[in-house]
């Protein structure tokens, strides 16, 4: 059985789940009350989400990946198996440069990506996105 992951995010409200999730192309429910997440072999899981990205779309032999709503900290927080890190890594990195393209709207900057990689946080480690931003 894969172990499921806790990853804080910055995602304060459906609409930037949303915005993420389209971008990435994954289909997904919505549900006010959070709803059980699935293992790789259809099994149900104690790990909830009011925004699920079912197994099928996340790949072969994943689960479930899912946004649960924390009232305590007003912020979603992804639960994704350690397993599909990858796709884990693509989200956190699709929301932090949507992040600074709405930072950079709002502003009239100019904000493009120059180098870097996903933040591996789901290993513990980051690494640094180097993003120049024109005023």
């Amino acid at each position: 059985m894969s172990e499921f992951l806790v990853c804080q995010m910055t995602i304060k409200t459906k609409e930037e789940v949303r915005e993420v999730l389209d971008t990435l192309g994954l289909p997904y429910e919505e549900h006010e009350t959070p709803v059980a997440l699935n293992g790789f072999q259809g099994d149900v899981r104690d790990q909830k989400a009011n925004i699920v990205v079912r197994r099928k779309h996340v790949g072969g032999a994943s689960n479930d990946l899912g946004f649960l709503w924390n009232p305590q900290t007003k912020e979603y927080e992804l639960t994704i198996s350690r397993y599909d890190k990858s796709k884990g890594n693509a989200i956190r990195q699709t929301h932090a440069f949507q992040k600074v393209n709405r930072i950079a709207k709002k502003t009239r900057a100019t904000a493009t990506v120059e180098e870097g990689e996903c933040p591996q946080a789901l290993q513990g480690a980051q690494q640094t996105i180097t993003i120049s931003v024109q005023l």
